[in-house]
């Protein structure tokens, strides 16, 4: 998803990222690569990165152990708190390029 906003009194063009991790804690054996939390069932990360791939602000979202992961609910609580930062004219560009797109 990409939309146009304001940076430094700038158009810029960004782009939104999501990755989604989550958390097999039955295994009788994790994965050494995997430093989850012992209390997390997952986690969702939304960066919004310019053309050159520079982070202009990320935001992250966790899932209780107790809870179901559900990428969508990620996707919007992790994006809720990257835009946090952004003028509310720019927050409501990037809330209109996401609910727009294409699935």
């Amino acid at each position: 998803m990409r939309t146009i906003i304001q940076i430094d009194n700038k158009e810029t063009e960004i782009r939104l990222n999501f990755q989604h991790k989550q958390f097999n804690h039955n295994k009788k054996k994790m994965d050494k690569n995997t430093s989850a939390h012992p209390s997390l069932n997952g986690i969702t990360e939304c960066c919004l990165l310019k053309e050159d791939n520079s982070i202009v602000t990320v935001g992250n979202a966790s899932c209780a152990i107790n809870d179901c992961f559900c990428k969508e609910t990620g996707r919007k609580i992790a994006l809720t708190r990257a835009v946090s930062t952004l003028p509310k004219s720019e927050r409501k560009k990037v809330w209109e390029a996401y609910l727009n797109r294409v699935l």
